[in-house]
């Protein structure tokens, strides 16, 4: 989870924000289960998702992570 993690953020750095979204979908379909919801690596894996959609312009999809 941990390395999709990073790799979603060197697409983010790489303005290539729906790779990232992808990468960081892909670490909350392994923490989720692991961690739960309320774990703070989850937490930071929507705050990352959210960061994503602000950055596409898609500001609903921002408020929902």
């Amino acid at each position: 989870a941990t390395t999709y993690s990073n790799m979603g953020k060197v697409y983010h750095s790489k303005a290539e924000f729906d790779k990232a979204l992808q990468t960081y979908e892909q670490a909350l379909k392994i923490r989720l289960p692991v961690l739960g919801e309320q774990h703070l690596d989850t937490a930071a894996t929507y705050y990352n998702m959210g960061n994503a959609y602000d950055c596409k312009g898609e500001y609903d999809m921002a408020l929902q992570m």
